[in-house]
């Protein structure tokens, strides 16, 4: 099948990738000048089996951290309603199925293209109140048979799962998942990419996909237009339509199926598609910072993996010779290209907490990203309201943990096959209209 792909954020380019190797014609539509440019950027990437015991542990029924801030009233009731749902054990059990699916793909496309990225071993999240502490190893007792790369540490045996980890006294122990991973995201769709691009398929970045219409004919066609960088802001700015790069008359023929991989695009280009109280607009800001001394700095200096406090919804990651630090979704749209002091203080707080003296805080970078936020916390992979249509989105900061499992669960449906390990019922889009 011929099949465009819009938006090559994580979601796109995982997406690109499965097809591509299944031999489909894959051509990937991008606004921006490269890919995870705008919401994967800089997310933090953290991913281990059974993550959503830390989150519960501090009172996070879900499973999955609460953003912060007020309004989105109608979004906040129906989170609420479906913390309570009986369907919440079926849910957390595909958020494991997720990171089940997601690693084994991962460790197969890394055998199969030896993709090139920074990634660490070891995750640990920390309890700091007794009662949480408390429910942390009733979950362990409780799901442990399931969930057996989680264990608990106590406080005075965090070294031995974090070696550069500094003592701290509020701390009553935590949750350790050896197995767990750490990663640079965006290097991670870069390597995709590249990979996906040797099967055959093409990224048209700077192309903003305006219109998509049926063909009648069980196709569709994509109107878009060119985007070019002003010298003098910065900005894009609207040009006429242009051919794609190095293509020839295919670029008029319709494409089989599209997969729209951006909730901003599905709002744009789907009819009804719009945002609802299903969905809260969101932000993070995330504090990118080197490692101190990057000549002798070994896996003792700085995070080994994944540091996580879930009870403050920071996240402190290893990447390479430097060390990311997220902090929690802000409800509200994003306002301004940089994070304030209000939200970045607390993370280089965290930073010399944990890891006192080990990063360069004046060399850091700052990033405020945005996304929309699911009632329920999982994916949207399924079928849109037409033929042809078909939506892939929502994973928000588990997109690199979890696309490849959504990816491939995304082309088993196109395909009509049946989605290898994943109940993808709980993801269909219907569930959020």
């Amino acid at each position: 099948m011929r099949i465009a792909v819009i938006g090559a954020g994580l979601t796109g380019v995982t997406t690109a990738f499965e097809l591509s190797n299944r031999g489909h014609e894959v051509v990937v539509f991008e606004r921006r000048s490269g890919i995870a440019a705008e919401g994967s950027h800089a997310l933090p990437g953290v991913a281990a089996r059974g993550l959503w015991l830390a989150h519960a542990a501090v009172g996070s029924p879900t499973g999955l951290p609460a953003p912060v801030g007020r309004g989105q009233w109608l979004w906040q009731w129906r989170r609420r309603r479906a913390a309570q749902h009986p369907a919440l054990a079926q849910r957390l059990a595909a958020q494991e199925a997720l990171d089940t699916v997601g690693a084994a793909r991962r460790a197969t496309w890394q055998a199969a293209c030896e993709l090139t990225y920074d990634r660490h071993t070891g995750v640990v999240a920390v309890l700091r109140r007794p009662a949480d502490a408390e429910r942390a190893r009733a979950l362990l007792d409780a799901h442990g048979d399931r969930l057996r790369g989680a264990r608990w540490v106590d406080a005075a045996a965090l070294a031995t799962a974090d070696p550069g980890l500094a003592p701290a006294v509020d701390v009553q122990g935590a949750l350790h998942w050896p197995a767990g991973e750490a990663a640079n995201g965006r290097q991670f769709a870069h390597a995709v990419k590249s990979a996906a691009q040797g099967l055959g398929a093409r990224f048209a970045c700077q192309m903003d996909v305006t219109a998509l219409a049926p063909t009648g004919t069980g196709g569709w066609r994509v109107t878009r237009q060119r985007l070019a960088d002003e010298a003098d802001s910065g900005l894009a700015s609207r040009q006429p339509l242009t051919a794609l790069p190095d293509e020839d008359e295919d670029d008029s023929l319709p494409f089989d199926a599209v997969v729209l991989c951006s909730r901003a695009a599905v709002s744009r280009l789907v009819p009804g598609g719009r945002a609802s109280g299903a969905w809260a607009a969101a932000s993070q800001a995330t504090v990118t910072v080197p490692l101190r001394d990057v000549q002798h700095a070994s896996e003792a200096v700085g995070p080994h993996g994944a540091w996580m406090d879930p009870l403050t919804r920071v996240t402190l990651h290893r990447m390479g010779d430097r060390v990311r630090a997220a902090g929690p979704w802000q409800l509200g749209a994003t306002r301004g290209a940089r994070p304030d002091a209000d939200a970045v203080q607390p993370l280089f707080a965290a930073l010399e907490q944990a890891y006192p003296g080990a990063t360069r805080t004046a060399r850091a970078q700052l990033w405020l990203g945005s996304t929309m936020l699911p009632v329920d916390g999982l994916p949207v992979v399924g079928p849109g309201p037409q033929a042809g249509l078909w939506l892939h989105h929502g994973l928000g900061e588990r997109a690199w943990s979890w696309s490849p499992a959504t990816s491939a669960a995304m082309a088993d449906l196109l395909e009509g096959r049946p989605a290898d390990g994943i109940d993808v019922a709980l993801l269909a889009p219907e569930r959020l209209r």
